[in-house]
Parts: C-alpha cells; sequence; structure tokens
C-alpha cells in the first residue's frame, strides 16, 4: 500500500491510502482482490481520534462471502466520520455502489443504484437506504443490521416502487439467474416484501410477502393471465406458507379455456423432492358457458403429471363438441 499526506495547514491533515490484498479472512467471513482507498481529513491536535472520509475513497473487492452468502465483484463509494477512544471506534457516514450482485448458494440477484447510511462500530453494524434491482425495474426501502460478536442479524426489505413486467424484456425470470422455477410471470405488478434473519449455528431464514396485480404468464404449457393474489411464506430453511392465500384468475388456457377462477391456497414442503407443493381448497370457476368447482387437493411440484376432479354444471355441451372438432 501506499501512503501521502500534506501538512499545508496548521490545522488539518490531508492523506490519501491505498492498500491492495489478494485475500483476507477472519472466522467465517472471506473476501479477494482486496482494493482500498481512503482520502482522510483529520486534526493535527490528536490525529487519530477523529478521521474524516471524504469523496473519493472507495473499497473494492472481487468477492465477499459468509457462508452460503456472497457479493460479486463490487466497487463500493464511502464517506463518513470515522472516530476512536479507548480503543473504541464508531463510523458514521454513507456508502454507495452502481451494481451488486448478491448470490446464495447457486443463485444470483443483481441490484444497482445502491445508495445506505450506515453507523458501525466495532460490535455492531446498522445499515438502511434504498435499491433497485438491475435486470427487472423495481426500487426498494432496506435496514440491515449485524452483531460481529454473536454472528447474527437481520434484514428487512420493503417496497417502493413495484416491479412491472412487460413480456420479454422484463420477465420475472430474469430476477435470479439461474431461474429455478417450472413458471414465469411475463405482465402485471408485483410488490414484494422480505425479511431475512441469521446467527450463528442456526439456519438462515427468509421471509416474503407478495402481492401480485393482474399478472399474466405460463406455468409449463399453462398460459394465464389476470392473475391476482396476497400470500405470505417462508422461503427458508424451508419452504412453507404462513398463511392461506387468495387467488383470482380471470383466464386459464390449458388447451380449454377457463375464466374467473378463484381458490385458497397453502405452500407446503413436500416429501416428493426440493420443489413445495401447493393445498388447494375452494376452487371454482367458469367453463364452456357454465360453472366448474373441485373437492380440495394437493398440487406437487415435484410431479411431472397432477390429477383432480372437476365437477361442472350448466355447461354448453355445442362448446365442448366445437372445441373436440378444433383439436
Amino acid at each position: 500500500g501506499t501512503l501521502s499526506s500534506s501538512f499545508e495547514s496548521d490545522d488539518v491533515i490531508v492523506s490519501t491510502i491505498t492498500a491492495i490484498s489478494d485475500k483476507y479472512a477472519a472466522g467465517k467471513y472471506k473476501a479477494d482482490n482486496i482494493a482500498i482507498k481512503l482520502k482522510l481529513e483529520n486534526p493535527t491536535i490528536n490525529p487519530f481520534q477523529h478521521i474524516n472520509i471524504q469523496k473519493g475513497s472507495y473499497i473494492k473487492a472481487g468477492s465477499f462471502s459468509y457462508e452460503n452468502i456472497s457479493l460479486g465483484k463490487s466497487l463500493i463509494n464511502m464517506v463518513g466520520d470515522l472516530s476512536s477512544a479507548a480503543g473504541i471506534w464508531q463510523f458514521t457516514g454513507g456508502l454507495s455502489t452502481e451494481k451488486l450482485t448478491l448470490k446464495y448458494g447457486s443463485q444470483a440477484l443483481q441490484l444497482k443504484d445502491i445508495a445506505a447510511r450506515l453507523s458501525s462500530g466495532s460490535d455492531r453494524m446498522e445499515a438502511d437506504g434504498n435499491f433497485s434491482t438491475a435486470k427487472v425495474p423495481a426500487k426498494f426501502s432496506f435496514a440491515l443490521v449485524h452483531d460481529f460478536n454473536k454472528a447474527l442479524g437481520s434484514l428487512s426489505i420493503k417496497p417502493l416502487k413495484p416491479l412491472e413486467l412487460n413480456n420479454e424484456n422484463n420477465k420475472l425470470s430474469l430476477l435470479l439467474t439461474p431461474w429455478p422455477y417450472p413458471f414465469d410471470l411475463l405482465s402485471g405488478s408485483i410488490k414484494l416484501t422480505a425479511d431475512a434473519a441469521w446467527s450463528q449455528g442456526n439456519d438462515f431464514s427468509l421471509t416474503s410477502r407478495v402481492n401480485l396485480d393482474d399478472a399474466g404468464g405460463h406455468y409449463g404449457e399453462l398460459v394465464f393471465s389476470g392473475l391476482s393474489f396476497d400470500h405470505a411464506f417462508e422461503i427458508l430453511p424451508k419452504i412453507h406458507s404462513t398463511q392461506t392465500g387468495k387467488i383470482k384468475l380471470k383466464q386459464l388456457d390449458s388447451g380449454v379455456t377457463a375464466s374467473n377462477i378463484s381458490t385458497s391456497l397453502t405452500l407446503e414442503t413436500a416429501e416428493t423432492g426440493a420443489l413445495p407443493q401447493l393445498a388447494i381448497q375452494d376452487l371454482h370457476g367458469e367453463i364452456f358457458d357454465g360453472s366448474f368447482s373441485a373437492d380440495n387437493f394437493v398440487f406437487d411440484f415435484n410431479r411431472s403429471n397432477n390429477s383432480f376432479k372437476i365437477k361442472s354444471t350448466d355447461i354448453d355441451l355445442a362448446k365442448i363438441v366445437e372445441t373436440q372438432q378444433l383439436e
């Protein structure tokens, strides 16, 4: 690293510090290809008790990781005040970065325009701010707390601007890489809330609430439109609903078109594989100018085939014949 200082003023020392390191490790925290540049201003009297970190300072890393969570290549700009007294340090300031890739296991989420207010000491860090998703337009606020000594913390994310989906350019599957699910949303609006918590010796937990408005997309070869629902669920350590969700669907095309569908569902952990299953209740809608309903059943995403019985009333037989002729 390097250090250069200017003592032209009687009251203030102006310095620039640079440092690089191939690797860094402290317990479960790891980083590589680190480069730091700090532009500092501190008083000539007791210069190490108060340091002002000025614009142009940054921390750059090839990657940073904690257990299964990691950040990809990033450059984080920083400004603020660093003070030290009796061996205890405290930083208050701001951080920003144009883009950041957040990874959990093999999945990656690309973020941009991140700006945060940060207060941190040797034992605890608190941050709050805003960010946007890079691949699908949306904006969120966040609040982060982490205890360094106990290796525990929490993160809360709230929507400021919803995810606006628009066919191929802004589809939901662009949000995560790779996209692991057999469905996709191509249109509509999504409001997403998430809360995460972690602690030493315990599983990482992640809960979410999703509100969809007039969404369209597909599940396999099933095409749907006008999907609206509000649902709260836990994603990690095991995916399951924390409350029953209500769904309304204007149209579903499986070769036969059904409309005005409504149902209640609960997301559950499945014993047949890694994907969850849906417990469907009170399903009813319209088909062939009549109506249909179904007894409660379970739809397992791990199975290539799922079956259930539909009860129909007052349907138009001519419509059924017409459908068979078209096939």
